[in-house]
């Protein structure tokens, strides 16, 4: 994983009023995050030609301008961010071919907003991101629980480390030393049957820890 950014600039392209300012007072609530918005594939093109790109671009599948998955094609080609196929509900398919194209993630309308948040930083730091059920499809695995051997301690760190967080940061917001956080770390990977951070992240979401 890349080391995260004090402030992630989403770019937020729906054409719903309502939908962009329910997630600015959504991500700007939550701290570290700027949000600038557009409601037609034009002007989010013309948003992201002003410079420097944005971290990550939210891309409504049914915006006016997108014409299907050409809409994605023409914004991946105009910017360096990393473009998300936001959308209410969208074909297994239809993802397969967008992520085939480069795009970075699929995020639905309704995803819980603590989940929503983590998100959008997994997807800064240059992870893709699935929805936990579509996860658990590509993993291949059956339905999945909360692991109940992971202590109180430790889920907080996978949560923290799900959102992007560094050891520092993890050791700040948990109140407990950087020496502790790696022994969580180390005892959550071998709880998780994984071996690095993003495997813990991935994990994590695909289990509904975040």
């Amino acid at each position: 994983m890349h080391q995260p950014k004090s402030e992630i600039h989403v770019l937020i392209a729906d054409d719903h009023a309502l939908v962009i300012e329910m997630l600015q007072i959504l991500l700007e609530s939550a701290g570290g995050f700027r949000t600038t918005s557009a409601m037609t594939l034009d002007s989010a093109l013309a948003a992201v030609a002003e410079k420097p790109d944005p971290d990550v671009v939210l891309l409504d599948l049914d915006m006016p301008g997108m014409n299907g998955l050409s809409g994605f094609e023409r914004m991946l080609t105009a910017t360096k961010a990393h473009v998300v196929l936001f959308s209410g509900q969208a074909r297994q398919e239809t993802i397969n071919q967008a992520m085939a194209m480069g795009v970075r993630g699929y995020i639905p309308k309704t995803l819980a907003p603590r989940s929503f948040i983590s998100a959008i930083r997994f997807i800064a730091l240059g992870e893709v991101y699935y929805p936990p059920d579509m996860l658990k499809s590509l993993m291949g695995t059956q339905q999945q629980h909360t692991p109940s051997n992971l202590s109180p301690r430790e889920l907080a760190v996978v949560r923290a480390v799900a959102s992007g967080s560094t050891n520092k940061q993890i050791s700040a917001h948990v109140g407990i030393p950087e020496t502790t956080v790696k022994m969580c770390l180390r005892s959550a990977c071998q709880k998780l049957n994984v071996s690095n951070r993003t495997q813990i992240a991935t994990t994590a979401m695909a289990k509904g820890l975040v």
